[in-house]
């Protein structure tokens, strides 16, 4: 449901509002071929704790693989 960084991921989020369908129906679209935003300054700061401590190692600077567009409602 999560990728590796903890970022919630396309596929994730679409089972997890299937699985929720039955208690709060939603009406959407999913757009899973859209090209990925990759000219945007993604931080590579280290990502911080509970007690707002960063992690001794920082991330490598991500580069974005796929791109799901979630459209809700008409």
């Amino acid at each position: 449901m999560t990728s590796s960084r903890g970022h919630i991921t396309g596929p994730g989020l679409k089972q997890a509002l299937d699985a929720t369908a039955s208690r709060s129906p939603r009406e959407y679209s999913v757009k899973t071929d859209a090209k990925p935003v990759t000219d945007f300054d993604y931080s590579v700061e280290a990502p911080r704790g509970k007690s707002g401590v960063p992690s001794k190692k920082p991330p490598e600077n991500p580069v974005p693989e796929a791109r799901w567009i979630f459209t809700f409602g008409k």
